[in-house]
């Protein structure tokens, strides 16, 4: 009777390609391929079907093998008991059953996609309208051979996303995605935008590095600050004879330091070079720059300001980028402004050259501390 209680047993396999046989059969000769013509047609291999190889046995109560044509129904559940239909229910009808083994291709009618398989799912098969009370777990393939390495996610996915990473732990070291390479633990390329977007839902990171983030062409962000070092700044020729520079050692701050020849009203020139690469291969607005320093002894910087130098039509033209006249003499570690008084445009011909330090001297022991200059800096779209 094809009503009877029967007894399964199955095996599952999730087909991701079509498989071959590895090797030369043992004792043989491999055939060697014919020659590919170089005017010949192109092969490309299809998207493998999204369907999952089943196969069965049934047998009557005494363990009788059945033969004949029997009605089969699948579907899967999130638990072996209970739990929430995530696949089903499809029906194959009259499937031939030989010596009590029989085979189908789920989702062969019924839509079997791959973010169905994102948690631990259990078959419940039905024979003949009557549903088997054991549930069999799906268990992995020796080989899942879409996350072997070197193989590749492609189709036309009816998201937004090729393939989607997501870790729902909530730990504070919870991370979505581990990359690591040789050379690049993440490499990204966009046809028509940006190779790699990021966001942040809380706003602190959108990206963050241990290391340089280095992109051949990207955004950065509304703001972007690059560091200016100032221990290549020289003083004014005229002003030599009124002060000296001196750095303990290359991360040390640099100082100004008054000679003997100083009087009350000495002003000295300190010129910092700035050098700013075009960054991202993007051009950029330079709306500050922030002094870091303290004076000790009554120095003081008198005033500064930051010069642009335009090289497109040959020789350099340097013109007033932001000029702040405010005497700084914290004698604390303060930081000193320099605002844009209009965006100036950072390119490949047109960088800022030098920021001008006025450093007032005013006694013999007057010393002024610089460490160094911030530069923010805005995309220019």
């Amino acid at each position: 009777m094809r009503t009877q209680k029967l007894f399964q047993y199955t095996s599952v396999a999730l087909v991701v390609i079509l498989l071959f046989a590895v090797g030369p059969v043992q004792g043989q000769e491999p055939e060697p391929l014919p020659e590919r013509d170089p005017a010949g047609p192109e092969y490309v291999l299809a998207q493998p079907p999204y369907t999952m190889n089943y196969q069965g046995y049934l047998t009557d109560s005494s363990g009788t093998p059945l033969d004949g044509e029997y009605d089969l129904a699948f579907r899967l559940y999130d638990a072996d008991t209970g739990g929430n239909v995530e696949w089903g229910p499809e029906t194959h009808n009259n499937v031939q059953v030989a010596n009590g083994l029989f085979q189908v291709a789920l989702g062969s009618s019924v839509t079997l996609t791959p973010d169905v398989f994102d948690e631990a799912l259990f078959l419940a098969v039905g024979v003949e309208g009557a549903w088997l009370t054991t549930r069999q777990p799906l268990r992995a393939v020796p080989y899942a051979f879409g996350l072997v390495p070197g193989a590749e996610v492609e189709g036309n996915p009816t998201t937004n996303y090729g393939l989607t990473v997501m870790n729902t732990g909530t730990g504070a070291d919870d991370r979505g995605l581990y990359a690591r390479g040789n050379q690049y633990g993440v490499w990204a390329h966009g046809v028509d935008d940006a190779g790699l977007y990021a966001s942040s839902s809380n706003g602190t990171y959108s990206i963050r590095s241990d290391d340089t983030v280095y992109s051949s062409e990207g955004y950065a962000g509304p703001d972007t600050y690059v560091w200016v070092p100032v221990q290549n700044a020289v003083l004014d020729e005229s002003d030599v004879s009124y002060a000296s520079l001196s750095t303990d050692y290359y991360y040390s701050p640099l100082s100004v330091d008054a000679e003997s020849t100083v009087i009350s009203t000495t002003l000295v020139w300190v010129y910092i070079p700035i050098q700013v690469e075009v960054l991202y291969g993007r051009n950029y607005l330079l709306k500050n720059a922030r002094v870091y320093y303290y004076a000790d002894f009554d120095a003081r910087i008198n005033s500064a300001r930051i010069k642009g130098c335009d090289f497109s039509g040959g020789i350099g033209v340097l013109h007033d980028i932001g000029i702040n006249t405010t005497n700084g003499t914290s004698t604390t570690f303060a930081a000193y402004d320099i605002e844009a008084t209009d965006y100036y445009t950072i390119t490949a011909s047109q960088a800022p050259t030098n920021l001008f330090i006025s450093v007032g001297l005013p006694a013999h022991n007057s010393r002024l501390y610089l460490y160094g200059v911030r530069l923010q800096l805005e995309s220019d779209y």
